[in-house]
């Protein structure tokens, strides 16, 4: 059964609906994720008020640059604090090991940003078992604590922030906080989530698998790499 958060607006249920249709093609299903991406950033910002930090650290996969990621990134950009946007963008391999859900980083984007200075938002389109976001915020917080970690997403899988939550020392994990459209709990085969955002997301885009979407240098990196060198 799917709960919307308060957060969901009547456009972003409209959107959910557009990913959880398993007709709906590539470049529609971008476009609404894109939307979604736009909406959350809205959302990003009202929770920081008047204390929004000189830095925010933008974390993506591959698969969710250029629709999701893009549509955050745009929406910073277009409230005047694209100059704090600092992106990270990880290319993760998914693999299960004796039960166990892993995500290796096979490789990564990174723009120079002092974490313990920044707002760390992890983006994902889905967070099910969590894994490559544990994985993605392992790694980037490996040294460093953030002033505020943010977990942004359309949809996720009833307790998923538990089970992330508990990964983490309690000097982490406390400062999680979760910006989400819609809560599942239902599973099909034991894999996908239900509505979800409609199976398979890397056949869903039009990558065609895994190891395709890992072959794709995203426009969004393209773009930020061609512009000025950043300072941290």
């Amino acid at each position: 059964m799917r709960v919307y958060t308060p957060f969901a607006t009547a456009e972003d249920r409209n959107a959910l609906s557009t990913l959880a249709d398993e007709g709906t093609p590539p470049a529609a299903y971008q476009a609404a994720l894109e939307a979604l991406g736009i909406s959350l950033a809205d959302t990003l910002l009202a929770q920081f008020s008047a204390d929004l930090p000189d830095r925010l650290c933008i974390v993506v996969t591959v698969e969710d640059a250029d629709s999701l990621g893009a549509g955050i990134v745009s929406r910073l950009e277009e409230r005047g604090v694209g100059d704090r946007i600092r992106l990270v963008c990880f290319w993760n391999d998914r693999i299960e090991l004796e039960g166990m859900s892993l995500a290796p980083i096979l490789k990564e984007y990174r723009e120079p940003c002092r974490v313990d200075d920044a707002a760390v938002v992890i983006v994902k389109s889905i967070v099910s078992s969590a894994c490559v976001v544990r994985t993605n915020l392992a790694n980037l917080l490996a040294k460093a604590t953030p002033r505020r970690i943010f977990v942004v997403a359309p949809v996720m899988f009833r307790g998923a922030d538990e089970a992330l939550r508990h990964d983490f020392d309690s000097a982490i994990s406390n400062r999680f906080e979760y910006i989400t459209l819609a809560i599942d709990d239902e599973k099909r085969d034991d894999k996908w989530i239900v509505p979800g955002v409609g199976g398979d997301i890397y056949t869903r885009l039009g990558y065609g698998g895994a190891a395709n979407k890992n072959r794709h240098v995203p426009a969004l990196v393209k773009r930020r790499r061609q512009h000025a060198v950043l300072a941290a």
